[in-house]
């Protein structure tokens, strides 16, 4: 086949049960289209040409971003066609079979975007009656998705044996819809509304988040049976899955339609609401600061000024001790110089003033004042008058107590021999050393206080966080079914005491949600 009315055909896209796929080009309006041609052995058919074509048009009417547009519709010497968006992407049944399962949060959005997609449909009189992986698109940037084929495969019969595991038709012509993802309705040849279609998004979320189908029979009778009787094996097998996306695919896989979802928003809007639970983003508007951080603050504001009024005592402390050190070497300097000085004092003291020699006294004294921690030193006798000092122009002056101007430790010591005060030492002893480390020792308690504050703000509001945000998700689900919305769960993975709360929480939340479904009912009657 080179051309279809007016689409000149490319290559083969790919082949069904129902029809064939080829790649095409439009001339007039120069793009390349994607063209579905029923295949020969249903073009016999007239009530199934006639239902390809109309459905067809019905579904052509629909225009969502996550529905395949249907550009032109027709019969081409008695093969009818559908042009219609060409997809770059793969089928999601393709993608399954390479990457068996999605992270859970982009299930939420593929499921988002699927629900929306057929509650437009819903809403304008479309059930798409065989919703499956095969017959959606995933883009390449695998965050959007697309379904295809709305109403469509109504008229999908099987071709052989083998293709009943993927189609099967009453003996009316009403399609069943493909085994593996029919709903329970369908497999028992009931009338069916928009919830059939919410069942079979459901097992398409399960085998997506499981990474296998949730009904795995190997025959359509096999199937049929699972489908109406019996429950897919637990979702808590996949631990990485939260337990509200359990939930909402727990609630779509329902076997009664009066179970689930009431409609597609409504699924919509539970996927949307826990995919914002998980990641945290719960958008409200407070006033002022959130309590955790008023919490950190405080506890913050409190053990800092702990802190720092015992690193205060602390510094104190270590800095009488420093000082008190400091005057203990002065006086056994002091104390040095004055036993050393005491025997020719007491010699001088007792001779006439023109035979005293004070000159042993002068050395020694300028000897010991080479010490580079002495900064002044002054020997005087017992009459006041200088005989020893570390400035020679000194000696022989009378002696005024604080003369020396250097800045440091003062220390006098008496001069004694044998009971006798004969003179005083006076010694002005440097306190630079021990100023120095007093000022270290300070800036590293500083530094200490400072580090150990910090730590405590980022330990404070971490805690904070771990604390209130769990409340804050709970008074929000709270709220929720405050406001009736029953049918929602708390996603979790937590094993604490917050754990519990949640897990008490969505066990209350299940009669709650079931009684106000029966109340619903009732009202309706």
């Amino acid at each position: 086949m080179k051309s279809i009315g007016k689409y000149e055909i490319r290559d083969q896209l790919g082949e069904g049960a129902m029809a064939r796929v080829y790649r095409a080009f439009d001339p007039q309006i120069q793009r390349d289209v994607a063209i579905k041609v029923l295949n020969e052995q249903l073009r016999q058919d007239a009530d199934c040409v006639e239902r390809f074509l109309r459905e067809a048009r019905a579904s052509g009417a629909l225009a969502h971003p996550n529905i395949v547009t249907i550009h032109d519709v027709g019969d081409d010497n008695g093969v009818p066609y559908i042009a219609m968006e060409l997809l770059e992407g793969r089928p999601l049944d393709e993608v399954l079979a390479d990457e068996t399962a999605f992270d859970p949060q982009t299930v939420l959005e593929l499921g988002r975007q699927l629900a929306e997609a057929l509650g437009y449909a819903h809403a304008n009189g479309v059930i798409h009656r065989d919703i499956k992986p095969s017959n959606m698109i995933l883009g390449r940037d695998k965050r959007t998705i697309k379904i295809l084929d709305f109403g469509i495969a109504r008229v999908a019969g099987p071709a052989s044996e083998t293709d009943a595991t993927r189609l099967a038709l009453t003996h009316a012509g009403e399609l069943l819809g493909t085994p593996r993802y029919m709903s329970p309705e369908q497999a028992l040849g009931h009338d069916i509304d928009n919830r059939s279609d919410l069942f079979s998004l459901g097992a398409v979320l399960y085998e997506m988040v499981a990474g296998r189908p949730a009904f795995d029979g190997s025959s359509v009778a096999t199937l049929a049976l699972q489908i109406t009787g019996t429950e897919p094996p637990p979702i808590q097998s996949t631990p990485e899955c939260p337990r509200g996306l359990q939930h909402i695919i727990q609630k779509l896989l329902a076997k009664l339609p009066k179970q689930r979802f009431a409609d597609a928003q409504a699924l919509a809007d539970a996927l949307k609401r826990e995919s914002i639970s998980i990641q945290g983003a719960i958008a409200e508007e407070r006033r002022g600061l959130p309590l955790y951080l008023k919490f950190a603050s405080a506890a913050t504001l409190v053990f800092a000024l702990v802190s720092f009024a015992a690193l205060s005592i602390v510094s104190g402390n270590q800095s009488r001790a420093m000082d008190h050190v400091a005057e203990t070497s002065a006086r056994a300097v002091a104390g040095f110089i004055s036993a050393n000085a005491a025997l020719p004092m007491m010699q001088n003291v007792a001779l006439p003033v023109e035979e005293a020699d004070w000159l042993p006294i002068e050395a020694f004294a300028q000897t010991v004042a080479s010490d580079p921690n002495i900064l002044a030193l002054t020997v005087v006798d017992k009459t006041n008058v200088i005989r020893g000092s570390n400035d020679p122009n000194m000696v022989g002056r009378s002696h005024t107590y604080g003369s020396e101007k250097a800045a440091g430790l003062d220390v006098a010591e008496p001069i004694i021999y044998s009971g006798v005060e004969v003179g005083t030492v006076y010694l002005t002893f440097s306190d630079e050393s021990v100023t120095a480390a007093e000022s270290a020792s300070s800036w590293l308690l500083i530094g200490v206080g400072l580090v150990t504050t910090i730590v405590m703000l980022a330990l404070s509001y971490a805690v904070g966080k771990m604390t209130f945000y769990p409340l804050r998700r709970l008074a929000k689900a709270m709220k929720g079914a405050a406001d009736g919305d029953h049918d929602f769960r708390i996603s979790h993975n937590r094993s604490d005491e917050f754990g519990e709360l949640y897990d008490d929480f969505n066990n209350w939340s299940a009669p709650c949600s079931l009684s106000a479904r029966c109340q619903l009912s009732l009202s309706r009657h």
